[in-house]
């Protein structure tokens, strides 16, 4: 995030890439406390 890109496609796989890894951790860790 040094510099603000115009392209807001590439932002926005990102950040959706970036929440589907952090629910997938978030689940795995639920599930490791789970069991």
């Amino acid at each position: 995030m040094l510099q603000p890109s115009p392209s807001r496609k590439r932002r926005g796989r990102l950040a959706r890439s970036g929440a589907a890894s952090v629910a997938l951790l978030a689940v795995a860790g639920y599930l490791a406390v789970q069991y």
